[in-house]
């Protein structure tokens, strides 16, 4: 939404029929609140001190027109009317306020009082608001729009009260400067300013603003976290100085911010990897994570660069002279590569610093280690020098070991394979790259393979010759996190960990050895697996996976972490709404318990024996039973089936026992649940955690005062949907058990 546009054009109330005023004072009374740091979160609750303000805010822009003054309460009322005002309305007074608006009906200040918890904004308002150049930008379109003042008074009242610097304009300003002075390649010394503000300017525009996207992004998704990040990066500036000039190190920061901080840096390298110009900000970002996550790397890193420079200095020199001149009687140690090379093409520095250690005398095992290349690569390479005879055959592996795979074209095996950290690349014998792909490639029984571990799942693609050309084939594995495959692979080392991939004409029938284990298809442990035979399903196999189903991944703790029968109801109830209704992955608080109540409806009508151990649950279906007969359009019974008893709850106002057992029943089911994957009894923590899908963890918990909800982690709906049926059998199964003993 333009917000300069839609506070130009506020819609007037029905008693003016023009451009009134009313609206106007009122945000910018708002504004006001927010300068002077009165208000700090997106909740807006008409309170005396709104009210003050508002009267002070028109004598100040207003003084004349004292005949169109009102109370705050009425343009706080009709505000609803524009589309970026969000009313929240107290507990069990929806039903009256929608009333109001519906019949257009003016409420008296104390029914806003009685009925209106606080008012949101649109989000991307709210950050407007939070920063000096859109408050000022906003105060002078409804100066400009709604006043009759002067231009001098209104630059004047436009102006932020506040203290506070507008940093990203100030780095634009110093942008600009720089193209119009600095001559083409001038370098920008980061020590020019304490605050690294000309470092950030000196940054390709796009760059720029990506980095302040995902600024702005992250405070906006991460609003429980928006203080610690705002405290640690005041400005886009600070984040970026941060970043590359002195990064974060371990005990600088929380460790439950520490995790969410590191997601974020990944999060932008990502959204960085589209913009040109952008490794070396990519790899600072690499940098900054390691330093994170090892407080001692840096230091270690810092007295390793310095040897590097020096070891470099000293090659250079030997490598000015002859070489047969050098007498060397204690070699010192060649310094091993700070990252992989694995791929990249050869510039000539890199060929005459090999030229030199060969020639000085240091073996190829030490020179691979210090190029951060293979030693085939660095064999072919002084092959292609001129300085060792190699032919690629004599060293590869040529057995085959026959497997039971349908794919008969064997690739021939006049290529090799090299992985760097992002891609995996296919040579020719004559060294040179002539196929490359996001992932990591592996040779398995003459065939090319490739793996892809993300935050999504981990896939393993066959790899399709067709002549010259090379393509991604199919999908041969496919583990999404839940998966026991995704859970043991380590995100950074997992191709080692790869030791066979084996197909079958039913491509649900490949296996995948990590480790010495065998996973199927869908990435979940084969307790024994025989790859010579694969059983072919039947119907009573599938009756007997049914009976003993066991939920996948974390979810099978269920039962060590589970404290009340209440934990039960919530994951069934998180089951029923990803799988049988199919709802969007947000889901309140709200109607997760009136989904409980009507799955312990359904159960304790079908076991009445376990109504004595859920007590408070009998008496409010009994009480909801008594209000239906009046109040509802369908009288219910204990027969009544859980979705007729759903529908008629679920926007039935709470209060009562209703209401108590409600709030008792999402108090700690939401915690106790996620303790199978976060490890923690602070709820605090717990939520950064969640919030951040540690250990793909099933939900996401958002603890607002108002309408609480979570988010259900997008990895984990392919298996709600699918297994459905199967996991609500068995939580049914476990709540009838905990009640029973």
């Amino acid at each position: 939404m333009d917000y300069l546009e839609a506070f130009r054009n506020l819609r007037p109330n029905m008693k003016y029929g023009r451009k009134s005023p009313q609206k106007a004072i009122l945000l910018l009374a708002i504004i006001e609140m927010y300068e002077n740091s009165v208000l700090s979160d997106n909740e807006i609750v008409y309170d005396e001190t709104l009210k003050g303000t508002f009267l002070k805010v028109w004598n100040k822009v207003l003084p004349e027109d004292t005949a169109l003054l009102t109370e705050a309460y009425i343009p706080f009322w009709y505000m609803q009317n524009e589309d970026f005002w969000h009313v929240v309305p107290m507990r069990g007074k929806e039903d009256i306020l929608l009333l109001l608006k519906d019949d257009q009906i003016k409420p008296s200040e104390s029914k806003i009082n009685d009925c209106v918890q606080y008012v949101e904004l649109d989000e991307d308002l709210f950050f407007l608001l939070t920063m000096p150049s859109g408050r000022s930008s906003l105060k002078r379109a409804l100066l400009e729009t709604y006043t009759n003042l002067s231009n001098r008074m209104i630059d004047k009242l436009s102006e932020a009260s506040d203290n506070s610097v507008d940093h990203s304009a100030i780095a634009m300003d110093e942008y600009k400067d720089l193209l119009r002075t600095s001559e083409k390649g001038q370098k920008v010394q980061d020590s020019s300013s304490s605050n690294g503000q000309p470092l950030f300017a000196h940054l390709d525009e796009e760059i720029q603003l990506t980095i302040a996207l995902e600024y702005y992004k992250f405070q906006k998704k991460h609003r429980q976290e928006r203080g610690i990040f705002k405290e640690l990066f005041p400005n886009v500036e600070d984040l970026y100085k941060r970043i590359v000039i002195s990064p974060i190190k371990q005990g600088e920061i929380l460790q439950s911010f520490s995790f969410v901080y590191e997601n974020f840096l990944g999060d932008l390298k990502i959204a960085l990897m589209s913009e040109d110009g952008s490794m070396d900000l990519i790899d600072s970002i690499n940098d900054a994570i390691r330093i994170l996550n090892d407080e001692q790397r840096s230091d270690f890193q810092d007295d390793l660069a310095e040897d590097v420079v020096a070891k470099e200095d000293a090659i250079s020199t030997l490598a000015a002279s002859d070489p047969d001149d050098q007498v060397i009687t204690d070699r010192l140690p060649l310094i091993p590569a700070q990252e992989s090379r694995k791929g990249k093409p050869w510039s000539e520095d890199e060929e005459k610093k090999l030229s030199t250690y060969y020639q000085l005398g240091y073996s190829v095992e030490e020179i691979a280690v210090a190029f951060g290349r293979t030693e085939i690569s660095i064999k072919m390479r002084l092959s292609k020098l001129g300085l060792m005879d190699y032919v690629y055959e004599e060293e590869r592996d040529i057995e085959i070991e026959d497997v039971p795979s349908t794919d008969a074209a064997n690739i021939p095996l006049d290529i090799f394979v090299e992985n760097s950290s992002k891609q995996g690349d296919i040579y020719n014998m004559q060294g040179e790259r002539i196929f490359s792909v996001n992932g990591q490639l592996k040779v398995f029984h003459g065939k090319v393979y490739r793996f892809n571990y993300k935050g999504v799942c981990f896939t393993v693609k066959d790899l399709v010759r067709h002549g010259k050309n090379w393509d991604k084939g199919t999908k041969k594995i496919v583990a999404y996190p839940e998966a026991d495959l995704y859970q043991v692979l380590d995100p950074i080392g997992f191709i080692n960990q790869i030791e066979d991939v084996v197909e079958y004409p039913q491509w649900e029938n490949n296996r995948i050895l990590v480790e010495g284990k065998w996973y199927d298809f869908e990435g979940y442990y084969i307790k024994s697996a025989d790859c010579s035979k694969v059983e072919e399903t039947t119907e009573e196999q599938d009756d007997t996976y049914s009976s003993e189903y066991m939920p996948k991944g974390k979810l099978k703790a269920i039962d060590k972490v589970a404290q009340s029968s209440y934990d039960y109801l919530w994951l069934i109830a998180v089951a029923d709404f990803m799988g049988e209704k199919q709802q969007c992955p947000s889901l309140s608080y709200d109607y997760l318990a009136c989904m409980m109540i009507a799955n312990a409806w359904e159960i304790l009508n079908e076991h009445p024996e376990l109504k004595e151990q859920e007590e408070e649950l009998v008496d409010c279906i009994n009480f909801l039973i008594e209000e239906s007969k009046d109040y509802m359009d369908v009288a219910l019974d204990w027969s009544s089936p859980k979705d007729v008893v759903y529908d008629a709850i679920k926007d039935y106002p709470m209060a009562g026992v209703f209401e108590d057992t409600v709030e008792e029943l999402v108090e700690s089911a939401p915690y106790n649940v996620l303790k199978a994957w976060i490890s923690t009894d602070d709820r605090q923590e717990m939520v950064l955690q969640s919030n951040a899908f540690h250990n793909a963890c099933l939900y996401a918990i958002h603890p607002r005062k108002v309408d609480p909800y979570i988010e259900v982690n997008p990895n984990w709906t392919r298996s709600l949907f699918f297994e459905h049926t199967n996991l609500v059998d068995f939580l049914k199964r476990h709540y009838v058990l905990m009640n029973r003993t």
